[in-house]
């Protein structure tokens, strides 16, 4: 078996996609939450965790997942939000 070298340009360029890709992420995930300010850090399954009204949670659930979907389709970068459904 040998060892996979990347060379620093790759490095590099995964950095910047995962940069445009994880603010994009977070400007979509803005639109369709409003209320940012109960955003935390996820855990190893989940990069961020985000509280949504309960009564919202299948719309702002399935939201969630497209924009998931379409972040991995235009960037090929994984990242992934978890609505916790909070009291209304």
């Amino acid at each position: 078996m040998t060892a996979m070298s990347s060379s620093p340009e790759a490095v590099e360029e995964a950095a910047k996609s995962l940069r445009l890709a994880n603010a994009f992420f977070l400007a979509h995930l803005t639109q369709i939450v409003g209320d940012m300010s109960g955003l935390t850090e996820g855990d190893q399954d989940y990069d961020y965790f985000i509280p949504v009204p309960l009564a919202r949670l299948h719309i702002l659930g399935q939201q969630i997942s497209d924009l998931q979907f379409e972040v991995k389709q235009r960037f090929q970068v994984g990242i992934t939000a978890l609505p916790v459904p909070i009291a209304d």
